[in-house]
């Protein structure tokens, strides 16, 4: 049977994470995982990855990014058209999305090769850019999408419809447009509110519920 590939995302600006990456791939051997990591880091003896080569991507079977919840959203940035799943390990501050810890690392590795975890699936955004008829730009995003008056100092007066009605009008520097899963990231920073995934507020809803019981009985 082949190995369990393994991308691995670090986020070499954080301190932590370039010091830890050496045993986060000491647990990878342990768990008989290979572990695929950026070429830029010259690992000569592990498989590697080019983000603008898909066929180098297609390699792995999942991915973990090493960071905070942003290193996560851009890791998915290039895998998610690929249906990679991916998972985070936090090295950051709120860890909303990245909710592993480098202490719970040896036990998520067990589990994957195991086959015990669940696929979880999350909404995107699509945005496209139309000019005389013409698509100019056709983007996805996990996260979020922003529609800024670029850099022009006057106001951009923006119409916002949903499902095909009107929303409102704006006056404004832009809109900030996010899914569930990217409302940590610039929604947040701009004041917006924090969404819980269906999923994930199920699961906090029965963790409630089992510490009621306990409680109570």
């Amino acid at each position: 049977m082949n190995k369990l590939r393994l991308g691995i995302f670090p986020n070499m600006k954080k301190e932590n994470v370039k010091n830890s990456l050496p045993k986060v791939l000491d647990l990878c051997d342990k768990a008989e995982i290979e572990a695929v990591l950026p070429q830029r880091l010259d690992y000569q003896d592990r498989p590697s990855y080019d983000v603008c080569d898909r066929a180098s991507l297609k390699q792995m079977h999942m991915a973990v990014s090493l960071g905070g919840d942003g290193t996560l959203l851009q890791m998915t940035r290039f895998l998610a058209p690929l249906k990679i799943p991916v998972f985070g390990v936090n090295f950051g501050k709120l860890g909303f999305l990245a909710e592993i810890e480098l202490k719970e690392l040896p036990e998520a590795l067990s589990k994957l090769t195991a086959g015990e975890y669940v696929l979880e699936e999350r909404s995107q955004l699509q945005a496209c850019v139309w000019r005389d008829g013409k698509v100019l730009i056709d983007a996805h995003a996990l996260n979020d999408m922003v529609v800024a008056k670029g850099h022009f100092s006057k106001l951009a007066h923006l119409s916002l419809k949903v499902n095909g009605k009107r929303s409102g009008n704006y006056a404004a520097d832009g809109i900030i447009m996010a899914t569930a899963t990217g409302s940590t990231a610039y929604s947040l920073s701009a004041g917006g509110r924090l969404y819980i995934p269906a999923s994930m507020l199920l699961l906090l809803r029965l963790s409630a519920l089992m510490r009621f019981i306990q409680d109570r009985f």
